[in-house]
């Protein structure tokens, strides 16, 4: 488990309070520059767009495009899509809204997106956290999902957050290469990646003025991304509402599973990257004549990224170290039983649950047939984004027990 202080959240936190609390995070310089209503913005502000990059899984996580917008020591807010449209009956057809925003955290400039509906419903926020794979950034990951514009039409925030690398110096560079410090062990990284999440949930109430409902607070993420959001729900009990992984095995060696946290995994049937029954050794792993070989390694695959090695989804188990499966967080943390169970099925996707869990809890596992670790073609087989949405609203619907 990484070691992380807990920082829960406090929507209500007074202005002058929360910087001196984030000062002590290692959080400072913050910089914002809101839209001016008109289409126009401050010198430092721009308007966000963009192509979307192929995953390329040669690094065992995805990246997913590019932007072009200010991401530099000055807040970068852009906003995007303009002013809600009407339709044909004069019916008002909400629009995502975004803006890029950073600040400093320990020391480095960070940058994220936060995308609302235009115009926002009445009442407090569902936020869904959306965190792209390694090697890519929060522009990818956005233009190439599109969870901004699902949230338009469902009435949610999208946070599109950007990782960092141990040895950059600017993280908040629009178009850089950038992972997360997801708690695997063997990884050695002082990027204290889960408080500077913490922080953005708190920006979202004292910079960017949103009403959050701390009780529908949702995250996803591909490949590295999805690691992470596993080990984010491992050591923030209760943070997080539900997390939706996707092409992701949970790393975390002694992670406690929240009772409150359900689980709704996506995997690739034929992703070699990530395999979801087996996991898979590194090149080094498997030679009998590397210092670093391992017997238990034989029959297992080598990785697409022959440098990596990664535990199989389910069971964790792992000749180089075990991990926290999902069956055990299915089990020993929610309190579900055996796993096998269909619950949903579309084309050549079939998801499965684990069955008997108690009230407001949740996990299942959807399988993409015939699909690789690619973002883009799992993207193109299976509605991930509607079936998560759906998932995360009925957990939400359905408190869970103490």
């Amino acid at each position: 488990m990484n070691s992380y202080s807990q920082h829960p959240l406090r929507f209500s936190l007074p202005a002058c309070l929360f910087a001196a609390a984030l000062s002590l995070l290692g959080c400072s310089n913050e910089w914002t520059n809101a839209d001016d209503g008109d289409g126009s913005t401050d010198d430092d502000v721009t308007t966000d767009g963009g192509d979307s990059g192929d995953d390329d899984a040669a690094a065992a996580d995805s990246g997913e495009g590019g932007n072009d917008e200010d991401g530099g020591n000055g807040d970068a807010v852009s906003t995007d899509e303009g002013d809600a449209a009407t339709d044909d009956a004069g019916t008002v057809v909400p629009v995502a809204r975004c803006e890029t925003s950073g600040f400093e955290w320990q020391s480095r400039p960070r940058a994220y997106i936060v995308c609302t509906p235009d115009p926002l419903p009445a009442g407090s926020l569902p936020v869904v956290l959306a965190f792209h794979g390694g090697s890519g950034n929060a522009a990818q990951w956005r233009t190439r999902t599109e969870w901004d514009r699902h949230g338009a039409a469902n009435g949610y925030a999208t946070v599109f957050l950007q990782g960092c690398k141990p040895a950059l110096t600017d993280c908040a560079e629009p178009d850089g290469s950038y992972e997360w410090n997801d708690g695997k062990p063997g990884r050695d990284s002082e990027i204290d990646d889960q408080g500077f999440v913490l922080a953005v949930l708190e920006r979202l109430a004292t910079v960017h003025g949103l009403v959050v409902d701390a009780g529908r607070v949702f995250a996803t993420g591909h490949s590295l991304g999805g690691i992470f959001t596993y080990s984010l729900a491992c050591d923030h009990p209760g943070l997080l509402r539900a997390i939706g992984p996707i092409s992701a095995p949970p790393s975390d060696g002694t992670c406690t599973p929240a009772a409150g946290t359900s689980i709704h995994h996506v995997h690739g049937t034929a992703d070699d990257n990530v395999p979801f029954d087996t996991g898979c050794c590194s090149a080094a792993q498997k030679n009998p004549r590397d210092g670093e070989y391992l017997p238990g390694c034989d029959e297992l695959p080598v990785c697409y990224n022959p440098n990596n090695w990664w535990p199989p989804v389910r069971t964790g188990l792992h000749p180089f170290t075990n991990v926290t499966g999902l069956d055990a967080m299915a089990t020993v943390g929610l309190g579900c039983g055996t796993y096998g169970e269909e619950n949903h099925r579309d084309g050549t996707t079939v998801c499965r649950r684990y069955a008997g869990c108690p009230a407001g809890a949740a996990a299942d596992v959807c399988l993409v047939d015939g699909v690789d670790h690619k973002l883009a073609d799992l993207l193109d087989a299976f509605d991930i984004r509607g079936w998560l949405w759906q998932r995360f609203s009925e957990d939400a619907a359905s408190p869970a027990e103490p």
